[in-house]
């Protein structure tokens, strides 16, 4: 008999790349206008965006991060919306 193993949620998957927490304030925007939110989390692959702004699945971003202590912004020229909760 064959035993599987259940099926790990995307937030359970294990990482290749640890998430560095951080907190910065970030714009977004599309073709279909701008939002804001915070940047939770930062990885080699990626970032979590917390934002009251809804954006679809699949659609692409240009980013710009307000890093602190002066540094200038960082600018992310396309990010793909991958996965959001609600």
């Amino acid at each position: 008999m064959t035993h599987s193993q259940p099926r790990q949620r995307h937030d359970e998957r294990p990482r290749y790349a640890p998430r560095v927490p951080v907190q910065y304030q970030v714009i977004f925007q599309n073709e279909t206008g701008l939002g804001e939110g915070t940047v939770a989390n930062l990885s080699l692959p990626g970032a979590a965006v917390e934002s009251r702004s809804s954006v679809p699945l699949g659609r692409y971003l240009k980013l710009n991060m307000f890093l602190p202590d002066q540094h200038p912004s960082l600018k992310v020229m396309q990010a793909a919306v991958r996965w959001k909760n609600g």
